[in-house]
């Protein structure tokens, strides 16, 4: 019969490669192509259904996208001919004149700070040096009055291509203006979505070799051959390039945080295998090499596939949140993950068993394997005394660590600021400095006043409160800069009297007639069926260390005063919208710690439930809560009373974590509950599980931890923190594992649920 069933897993083992290398090209390019097509759109980052995400839709159907890239260099002052000639560049791209329609369907506009200044001070405005700086100042020109940039507005497809473009621009910069790369000077939100495909490129191409290759190294001893170590590395590879392949053919595109999949399915798979290799070597002392495959599948297969769905159900979790690019992550991980679960099953049992067959070299029993005989010495029967000794001071130490934990996550945050997603020490991030530095700030925020069609207001009223409004935020503490209508515009002269009256009357009548024209020209200005809207740009600097809900909670302290007074004393049906960047960014930090507590909420509810039912107990189901709940709340708990914030990458760990984490659990009380089924007592059942799954899974833990913190070296810092705390993670769910669990088992709520046959007698 052993035979007959060997001879069934070769047969799903060499069918299985098959399939896998004639599917290999197709993969392979879908990989390619997908990797090709990274976009890590900066706007998706936030959540959909937030209402500042709605209002900057609304925002942009008005007033058109504000994608634009803003370009300078030292040395770049409203009489340095280069920027003219870095805007002729680009409009000859957009006249077609050039370059062709492949590059002219990404530029939309080009306007240079030499170019509005000549506009104010030319007819028929007509402002003097002065009044135009003033005017420009923080926007098109910097505090020092001279040093200007160039700002090229693009079309929204110029996101799908943001590294090309970006190319382009540093291309016409040398070109026309001899002005190097590293000189130029690049900020706006297509940057931003360059930078991260960059550094997501990036950690894929210069970390995840590293990372496999020490995967496969600390793997290697209980792979215990060059051929199965083979066989483990090219199946997690397939796996590996197959959920990104799924990723380009359903979607067409990838987002940043694809690039952690690879290294997560590996270690995965890798663990898995391990642990499947674990239970074939078992067999093979105990039942022979021709009974082995058969033994090991049969006791092995059911926990592997309750220990990877878990791994699943914690990623799917993450389907669960608001933003685009993590539901698409918790997708296809999940579902990269269970193919990892079918090709482990499918090719790793009859792969074992051709490699330890045909192998020339004796085959040595476990007990001789080197670190079989490390992780042996470690005595786990005396640490399983220690535990039973320590049972209720282990477990009323890590319940108050847990609940302590708990209650520091009250105080968890969430952010989404440019040094969550880059180091302070980047290009991208020390060219914002400098704008902000030469030119002004650069964290925009949109302010639109809302006025009925048929409102008694004249233009001068609208333009009055608009100018008082940018006064009021211009003068709040720290660098601002506001630009609308009131800067192309002259104001009227005010003297008291007739004389006021009538001057006032005048420009008032010049522009009704001009309202319209006005509208159709100015970007500041637009109408709607029933609405007149008046748009304000202000900047706040971005780089001050205050927290965006409290910049813009500030800016509204001085705003929504100026609009109260207005409501009482003009018009009751003037309304503002604060739009743009910083609403954006401050109303999704709340959303990611409600997208952490959601996934981790449902995913724990999810792995409870399937390990009730998968363990066939209700009794194992509880005790297996407390030890991978533990190392989530410990290092939570810690930031939040640590005061740190949890970013993109951050919050997808706990999930993530518990999932993986949760294997080493399933292992353990598998091998609990077979020693309790067969007659032994509670504490030789806990002496039990340590020495059947224990070295596997400190084997697998130094797998995954090691794996994975090689990402902390990222310079795409969600990956980066990603890694890292995940390693963390796995290591608090080893004690989770190894040490509270079982005092768990071994103390009192232990003895109630599994109490020893003798006592029942």
């Amino acid at each position: 019969m052993s035979h007959i069933g060997n001879a069934r897993f070769v047969k799903r083992t060499k069918i299985t490669l098959t399939l896998m290398l004639l599917t290999a090209p197709l993969v392979i390019w879908g990989t390619s192509q997908g990797l090709h097509r990274l976009n890590d759109d900066a706007i998706s980052w936030t959540a959909s259904d937030l209402e500042s995400r709605r209002d900057l839709d609304w925002f942009t159907d008005i007033f058109g996208s504000q994608n634009a890239v803003l370009v300078s260099w030292p040395g770049a002052t409203l009489d340095d001919p280069r920027l003219q000639r870095l805007a002729q560049a680009v409009q000859n791209i957009i006249n077609d004149s050039e370059y062709g329609n492949s590059s002219k369907r990404f530029f939309r506009e080009v306007v240079t700070g030499p170019e509005v200044y000549r506009e104010l001070t030319s007819d028929p405005l007509n402002f003097s040096h002065r009044q135009a700086i003033d005017r420009l100042q923080g926007m098109f020109v910097g505090p020092d009055g001279r040093t200007s940039c160039v700002v090229i507005v693009l079309t929204d497809e110029a996101n799908l291509e943001a590294r090309g473009v970006l190319r382009t621009i540093r291309q016409l910069a040398q070109d026309h203006c001899d002005i190097v790369p590293r000189q130029l000077r690049m900020v706006g939100y297509l940057v931003e979505t360059a930078t991260l495909d960059n550094d997501a490129l990036n950690t894929l191409y210069w970390l995840s070799f590293p990372s496999s290759l020490i995967v496969i190294l600390i793997a290697w001893p209980c792979l215990r051959s060059f051929q199965l170590a083979l066989l483990v590395w090219i199946s997690a590879t397939y796996c590996q390039c197959l959920s990104l392949s799924m990723v380009y053919f359903y979607s067409g595109e990838m987002n940043g945080m694809m690039t952690i999949l690879p290294i997560l399915l590996l270690v995965i798979f890798v663990s898995s295998a391990v642990h499947m290799i674990n239970y074939y070597q078992d067999a093979l002392e105990k039942v022979g090499e021709v009974a082995a495959p058969t033994r090991a599948f049969a006791v092995g297969w059911f926990p592997c596939t309750l220990a990877i769905a878990t791994s699943a159900i914690g990623m799917a979790s993450l389907a669960l949140g608001s933003m685009a690019p993590v539901r698409s992550f918790g997708v296809f991980a999940s579902i990269g993950t269970l193919s990892t679960l079918a090709i482990l099953l499918l090719v790793l049992p009859g792969g074992m068993h051709l490699i330890e067959t045909n192998s020339s070299r004796p085959r040595r029993p476990m007990h001789h394997d080197r670190l079989h005989v490390l992780l042996e010495s470690w005595s786990w029967n005396s640490i399983a005394e220690l535990v039973k000794r320590r049972a209720a001071t282990i477990t009323f130490n890590c319940l108050g660590i847990t609940i302590l934990s708990a209650v520091g996550l009250l105080w968890l945050r969430g952010s989404m600021q440019l040094t969550d997603m880059q180091h302070e020490t980047s290009r991208i991030a020390q060219d914002h400095i400098w704008f902000q530095e030469n030119i002004g700030p650069l964290l925009p925020v949109e302010m639109v006043l809302s006025f009925d069609r048929n409102s008694p207001l004249s233009m001068l009223d609208k333009l009055e409160l608009a100018d008082h409004i940018e006064q009021a935020v211009r003068s709040m503490p720290g660098p601002t800069s506001t630009v609308s209508l009131t800067a192309f515009l002259p104001h009227p002269d005010t003297p008291g009297g007739v004389r006021g009256t009538v001057s006032r009357t005048l420009f008032n009548r010049r522009l009704m007639r001009r309202r319209e024209q006005i509208a159709d020209s100015n970007p500041y200005l637009a109408h709607t069926a029933e609405k007149e809207l008046w748009r304000i740009t202000a900047r706040i600097e971005g780089f001050g260390g205050q927290r965006y809900e409290e910049m813009l909670a500030d800016l509204k302290n001085v705003v929504d005063p100026i609009i109260h007074d207005f409501r009482q004393s003009s018009d009751p049906n003037v309304s503002i919208v604060y739009t743009g960047t910083l609403p954006l960014l401050a109303e999704s930090h709340p959303s990611l710690i409600r997208d952490l507590m959601l996934s981790f909420s449902v995913s724990l509810l999810l792995i409870a439930v399937v390990l009730v039912f998968g363990l066939r107990s209700m009794r194992l189901g509880l005790m297996s809560i407390l030890p991978n709940v533990f190392p989530i709340m410990l290092v939570f708990g810690a930031f939040g009373w640590m005061g740190r914030t949890i970013d993109v990458g951050s919050m997808m760990t706990a999930s993530v974590g518990l999932g993986i984490a949760v294997d080493g659990t399933v292992h353990y009380l598998t091998w609990f509950a077979r020693g309790m089924k067969s007659g032994l007592s509670r504490q030789a059942s806990i002496l039990n599980a340590y020495q059947h799954s224990a070295p596997a899974m400190l084997r697998t833990t130094a797998i995954c931890g090691a794996g994975l913190a090689v990402y902390g070296l990222s310079s795409f810092l969600p990956a980066a923190r990603f890694g890292w705390i995940i390693c963390v993670l796995l290591l608090a769910a080893l004690f989770g594992d190894l040490i509270l669990l079982p005092a768990t088992l071994a103390g009192r709520f232990g003895r109630i649920l599994f109490p020893d046959r003798k006592q029942e007698k």
